[in-house]
């Protein structure tokens, strides 16, 4: 099969021929249809990983989704999405056309959403899902302030907040000075806001920190 491959750490990862994986008796065959590249895979990648460096090459890819060709739990075309442990244990990850992956970390998806999306959300989208409600116990028309909003956990920390119908919602930003005019964070969250029922609007300011309120009144913080 093709697959993305690492041979040096800190190097770049090359497109090449790899042994189709092989699942053990608890395992799922997927087959991969997208797969994102997250900062957990820079940081094996680069060899400098907290988990230590694993045999190579091996391939990089810590979450994907795809299908399910065989499986002793799945029924085969279900569609998944996967967690591996790729360049934090000895396996291989999700930047591959096929992919072995433990029962306990595949998600059946049911929802109508593209596979890119659902890759590009991940663990990003869980993270900001429990934070604000398994671990800030969200209630509606309670207020909730973002920091880092225009990360991925922040953007879906955003429309979690809407979901749950906060009061208010706001985003707090870095920026570079020199963009324009605040660069590419503020527009993110300028096109998030538009997208609330409620009237929203984003600050402009000429400080490094900037917040853009979804759903109500903003006022710049300095």
């Amino acid at each position: 099969m093709r697959a993305a491959l690492l041979h040096t750490y800190g190097g770049t990862v090359e497109l090449g021929e790899h042994p189709d994986p092989e699942p053990g008796p608890d395992e799922t065959l997927v087959q991969v249809s997208a797969a994102p590249i997250v900062p957990l895979d820079l940081l094996c990648a680069g060899g400098t990983s907290y988990f230590g460096r694993q045999p190579l090459p091996y391939v990089p890819g810590v979450q994907g989704v795809g299908v399910v060709r065989t499986s002793p739990d799945l029924s085969a075309g279900e569609r998944v999405w996967f967690a591996t442990s790729a360049g934090m244990g000895p396996v291989d990850g999700s930047l591959a056309e096929r992919c072995t992956v433990p029962h306990a970390d595949l998600v059946p998806i049911s929802a109508d959403v593209s596979d890119a999306a659902v890759a590009a959300l991940g663990t990003s989208a869980i993270a900001a899902w429990m934070s604000l409600t398994w671990r800030a116990g969200l209630q509606s028309g309670e207020r909730v302030v973002v920091l880092g909003a225009s990360g991925a956990v922040g953007q879906v920390a955003l429309a979690v907040a809407r979901h749950l119908d906060a009061a208010s919602v706001v985003a707090v930003v870095s920026f570079l000075l020199s963009a324009s005019p605040c660069g590419e964070p503020l527009r993110r969250l300028s096109q998030i806001a538009a997208t609330s029922p409620a009237t929203s609007s984003a600050a402009t300011v000429t400080s490094p920190i900037a917040c853009a309120v979804v759903g109500s009144n903003v006022s710049p913080v300095r």
